[in-house]
């Protein structure tokens, strides 16, 4: 019989079958934070119960928590009481817990998964209903009440009937500047926030396939926000790699390697049944954003709202000051918090610094960023992002919930608008008559340096491509016209650009480019040697990589390496190929020239085709073979050789790409950019004295 992900984890864990249709299901994992846990608690210890399997319980502390910078507990005297009780409940239960002056706190859907509490096929609860979030993992989490929270701490079991299945297929690439919760945000427009009820949902199709970790936690997490209590993906690499992090094992650890065949079972079979499917073509979405009082009422961020005479609209128009006809671009903003279990992620964070780096909160607006936990706060203080978003006038928190729920009395004014990453917009949610719009992370980032509400593409290209197209960018002035579909989403560093105007250097616009979030940069130039007619462009890139780098993965993440060898002015004449080897890099690389150059001249695009045969003894890695798009205002007249090279060394690499181009100027072309510290010298090159290098250096 064939069976879908949900059916398999559910049919695992059921321990006996009731004449009522209800199932008893063992839970692997109970989740417990310092609000809804308190009253449980309370209760065993009124009826002298105890808790069979605390060891399969962890607590922390998020809800009530102050945010402000020198916290040292809640913002308020009822929450400091919550906060004792939790520490004093789980000291006397054996319940590991979390405390806020802890290492490892955090929004516990958060800091839950990255400390690998939560792993693939399995059963978790929390007294919260966004712990769908973690069906990420390829688990069946979802949120209980306070009673069903004292039924688990007594018995480690729950009582519940099992939920139909719903398969949402999500496919085709997101356009630059469109992030995972806005897929979410029509999702719930479509579907509607009753629409998924009595359902758990499996996200699937090519979109989930390529989408990185933090992208598949913001889906699942608003499932609730559809009627769903349950939200999951089946795991995979992407998945398997996470957990392996989070439980800190080395690759080829035996136990970890025994986990991951179990683990990759854990997909839907073909035929398998769903009560219903919806099908999601992704590649046209724009921006979203809630207009009204409920996560489903949402627009394009460009779009009008729509006439609605349904009652539900009506409270939404007049708690949210709108009218059907108006439009909320440009409309002012008051407040701005990016933050929660939705986008209080690493990956979120870093959009919002590239956005703000070297711009300023606008003037009149509170913006805060909220880190989901102490891991995610470290890690991007470790890259800077702390001191771009302070210096930008961005107030920068600590863990906690902070303003998605506002319980620690962190809370938006009466009548202001707030455009929040957090997961729901009702009345009063953020406070007495406090109106609330749901957007992405670039969204809310954009509104609050604009002081309105702002389309974060109005701010430059936020295109999510790979490293070598951006390169190749720097002396095109305009967005690629073909990126790679299969990059990570970003820590971003922008490239400015400049043009010699008169000999007097200008700047020109800026663009963006996403690198992986287990990327550190060592080194990044771009120069450019004027050869009479002609110049050549050569850049460097070298990266340090916090763990090993599959050959196949290396141009996707680093971009491509290309070494010039020697100098051919003048377009070849066929499709000749060129057979290259470099013993001392110690790799070979054939590289396919798309010739006639006459035919690219009219499409104004080249493809290239890279195959890499590593011989270094210390690389496990076999070849790879890639395609490498990339359109541009310049004549190039020959691409020579390129390697990927990747050293190991302790669990560790550093990669290095490299690439020379000589191309033909033009008045529209004289446009140079050197990234970097120092020169470097060509011998032989004609009129090295004219070399340019003006601009300004990479930022990251």
């Amino acid at each position: 019989m064939s069976l879908t992900l949900f059916d398999k984890i559910w049919a695992r864990h059921v321990i006996t079958h009731f004449d009522d249709g209800n199932d008893l299901l063992f839970i692997d994992r109970h989740l417990l934070h310092e609000v809804t846990s308190p009253q449980a608690f309370s209760s065993l210890l009124e009826q002298q119960r105890g808790m069979p399997f605390p060891q399969l319980t962890v607590s922390t502390e998020d809800h009530v928590v102050s945010t402000a910078p020198e916290r040292s507990g809640a913002s308020f005297a009822q929450g400091q009481q919550l906060l004792e009780h939790a520490r004093t409940n789980t000291r006397h239960f054996g319940v590991r817990h979390f405390p806020v002056d802890h290492a490892r706190q955090g929004i516990v859907h958060v800091m839950a998964p990255e400390q690998g509490l939560v792993l693939p096929g399995m059963t978790a609860v929390c007294g919260d209903s966004h712990t769908c979030t973690l069906g990420a993992l390829g688990c069946v989490a979802f949120g209980i009440g306070t009673s069903e929270v004292e039924h688990v701490m007594a018995t480690q079991s729950l009582v519940q009937k099992k939920p139909a299945n719903l398969r949402v297929v999500l496919e085709g690439a997101l356009a630059p500047g469109v992030y995972a919760k806005d897929v979410i945000l029509k999702l719930c427009q479509l579907l509607t926030v009753s629409g998924a009820t009595g359902h758990a949902i499996e996200f699937a199709g090519g979109f989930v396939r390529q989408l990185p970790m933090d992208g598949r936690f913001t889906l699942c997490n608003m499932a609730i926000e559809m009627g769903a209590r349950i939200g999951l993906i089946a795991p995979d690499g992407i998945t398997f790699e996470y957990v392996r992090t989070a439980l800190g094992r080395p690759a080829g650890d035996a136990a970890l390697a025994a986990a991951l065949a179990q683990w990759s079972a854990l997909s839907s079979d073909a035929g398998a049944h769903f009560e219903r499917e919806l099908l999601l073509d992704v590649s046209d979405l724009q921006p979203q954003i809630t207009w009204g009082t409920n996560p489903d009422q949402v627009i394009d961020i460009g779009a009008v709202i729509g006439a609605d005479d349904s009652a539900r609209a009506g409270v939404a128009f007049d708690y949210m000051g709108l009218q059907a006809g108006e439009r909320l671009l440009a409309r002012p903003v008051d407040v701005v918090f990016i933050g929660s279990c939705t986008n209080g992620r690493l990956s979120d964070l870093r959009v919002v610094a590239e956005l703000a780096r070297g711009r300023q909160v606008a003037p009149g607006v509170r913006a805060f960023v909220v880190p989901g936990s102490q891991q995610v706060r470290r890690a991007a203080e470790r890259e800077g992002l702390d001191a771009i978003l302070s210096a930008a006038g961005f107030r920068w928190g600590q863990p906690g919930c902070s303003m998605c729920a506002s319980v620690n009395q962190e809370f938006v004014g009466a009548g202001q608008r707030c455009l929040s990453t957090s997961n729901r917009n009702f009345i009063g949610r953020q406070g007495a008559g406090a109106r609330t719009h749901l957007v992405s992370p670039a969204v809310a980032a954009a509104s609050a340096l604009t002081g309105k509400v702002t389309d974060p593409r109005q701010l430059g290209p936020l295109g999510r491509v790979a490293a070598w197209a951006m390169l190749l960018l720097a002396l095109g002035g305009n967005a690629p016209e073909a990126t790679a579909a299969d990059a990570t989403p970003p820590s971003v560093g922008r490239v400015q650009l400049a043009y010699l105007d008169g000999g007097v250097a200008r700047a020109s616009q800026s663009h963006f480019v996403a690198w992986p979030s287990q990327l550190f940069l060592l080194e990044a130039f771009d120069y450019n040697y004027k050869l009479g007619r002609h110049a050549l462009e050569t850049a460097r890139l070298q990266v340090f990589v916090g763990g090993p780098v599959p050959l196949r993965e290396a141009p996707q993440l680093l971009g491509w390496v290309a070494r010039l060898d020697y100098l051919k002015l003048g377009a070849p004449a066929g499709g000749a190929h060129d057979h290259l080897a470099d013993a001392r890099l110690g790799a070979q690389l054939t590289l396919h020239r798309i010739a006639p150059w006459n035919a690219w001249f009219k499409r104004h695009q080249a493809e290239l085709f890279v195959q890499v045969f590593p011989l270094h003894g210390n690389e496990d890695f076999g070849r790879y073979d890639t395609f490498m798009r990339f359109s541009k205002r310049f004549t190039p007249q020959l691409v020579a050789r390129g390697v990927v090279r990747s050293y190991h060394f302790s669990g560790l690499a550093v990669v290095t790409a490299e690439m020379d181009m000589i191309y033909e100027l033009s008045r529209r072309q004289d446009m140079y950019v050197r990234l970097g510290k120092s020169s470097r010298d060509y011998a032989g090159l004609a009129d090295k004295s004219a070399l340019l290098g003006i601009g300004s250096r990479i930022n990251f």
